[in-house]
């Protein structure tokens, strides 16, 4: 499997090519990036394309650029090279960048998931382990103290002004 294919992860994703006497890249992958569902309808792109990393920036023919004139010793495109090979740079590590906050992301809902799969465990077994007799007991408590919250309420309701009166 190939990193920078895209969904065409068997295809190799560059080939080497010249133009002009310069040695460059040709894109042979595919242009979509993998997506993951991190969420009930959140989704994240969690792959790049080859294209989108190395050809917007134009690395490929900037670094075929500067082995031509390394070679011919032409110290102005040399010049001219080495600042497109800033820019380069900087486009990678915005991308390297992206990839981080994408799996800092990851790693939060993984945490989040985690969390919540032990809550969800916890509290089945709680209500699959829970002492039958206890809950019952509880339960039975709970029902005579509501039975004679029934009651009182009952008895004021019969009450009159005079009643209340005496």
């Amino acid at each position: 499997r190939y990193l920078f294919s895209g969904y065409a992860t068997q295809t190799r994703p560059f080939a080497k090519v010249s133009a002009g006497g310069i040695e460059t890249a040709r894109y042979d992958g595919d242009s979509q990036s993998f997506r993951i569902q991190i969420g009930n309808e959140e989704y994240l792109e969690i792959g790049k394309s080859g294209e989108s990393v190395f050809l917007e920036s134009g690395l490929f023919d900037i670094l075929g650029t500067l082995k031509k004139a390394l070679e011919e010793n032409d110290g102005e495109t040399i010049a001219s090279q080495i600042d497109q090979l800033k820019e380069a740079e900087d486009h990678l590590s915005n991308e390297i960048a992206d990839v981080g906050a994408k799996a800092a992301r990851i790693e939060a809902k993984e945490t989040i998931l985690a969390d919540l799969n032990l809550q969800l465990t916890e509290r089945i077994s709680q209500i699959e382990d829970g002492d039958y007799a206890a809950m019952i007991v509880e339960l039975k408590g709970k029902e005579l103290a509501y039975e004679a919250a029934l009651a009182s309420s009952a008895r004021l309701s019969e009450l009159s002004l005079l009643d209340y009166l005496r």
